[in-house]
């Protein structure tokens, strides 16, 4: 698995990678006028009824988040929020990740998604701190049965 640094994308850097090469296996081309896998993003805006355009004046983003639920919600992980920018205020509005493959394609979005998953730990074991360090101080009890 090959070490990729998010963003892949950023202000004037809207395509990924830089050469005609598959950055996730290495092996084969992309680009025109090889076949290639692309995921293609961006902002739109309207400028008339049921009418847009591309927003070239905004920056397009790519974020994977977790938002564990709060305030009485029900879920996995709840108070855990943890998130991995793949795409971060990229200029123009619009943005294109090439891959020689849909098969690299997934590795690609499996790698972000392994990316998240460490953020969720990092939160996790930082509200475990936290709480912790809340006891000690003694700003939360521990339950007790009787």
């Amino acid at each position: 698995m090959p070490k990729i640094k998010l963003p892949v994308v950023q202000k004037d850097r809207v395509v990924f990678p830089d050469k005609a090469v598959c950055p996730w296996c290495r092996k084969q081309k992309v680009f025109e006028p090889h076949s290639m896998a692309i995921l293609n993003a961006g902002a739109m805006r309207q400028v008339g009824k049921e009418r847009y355009e591309m927003a070239t004046d905004t920056a397009a983003f790519l974020t994977l988040t977790w938002h564990g639920a709060h305030s009485g919600g029900q879920g996995q992980l709840p108070e855990i929020y943890a998130s991995v920018e793949v795409a971060a205020q990229v200029a123009s509005g619009q943005f294109d990740l090439y891959f020689c493959s849909t098969g690299c394609l997934r590795g690609f979005l499996n790698y972000c998604v392994d990316a998240l998953e460490q953020q969720i730990e990092v939160a996790i074991s930082k509200q475990r701190k936290s709480l912790s360090s809340a006891r000690q101080k003694g700003r939360i009890r521990r339950s007790t049965k009787a």
